[in-house]
């Protein structure tokens, strides 16, 4: 597990239980998507591996979310004018982390997302 030197107050914020009962952070706003972006792709202490949900339900590598990060913003200003994401593909409502699926693709770039307790 690696180590990203993030405050130890990032696992508070995993707060909520996913559909598998693993701990998640609903994200829902610019500013919460920022935050999670800039403690980086791993949760300290623990140093688990993030990865992002969109809210057409897809997984997404924080490098992808990272790397198009600007369209990621887009989605929240598009739900404040028009009440609905432009891409929900980019919409991102999730970040979770991975602790044993080995089998977890990024939509967007086809890159296996790092599992915390895979070989």
């Amino acid at each position: 597990m690696k180590t990203n030197g993030s405050s130890t107050a990032q696992i508070k914020q995993f707060d909520s239980l996913n559909q598998e009962g693993a701990k998640a952070m609903n994200i829902r706003n610019k500013t919460e998507l920022l935050n999670a972006i800039d403690n980086g792709p791993y949760v300290w202490p623990g140093g688990y591996p993030l990865y992002f949900i969109a809210a057409d339900g897809t997984s997404l590598s924080f490098k992808a979310v990272k790397e198009n990060l600007s369209i990621c913003l887009e989605q929240y200003e598009d739900i404040a004018k028009y009440g609905t994401p432009s891409d929900p593909e980019w919409h991102i409502v999730t970040i979770e982390i991975n602790y044993e699926n080995n089998d977890l693709f990024c939509s967007h770039t086809n890159e296996k997302i790092e599992c915390a307790y895979c070989d």
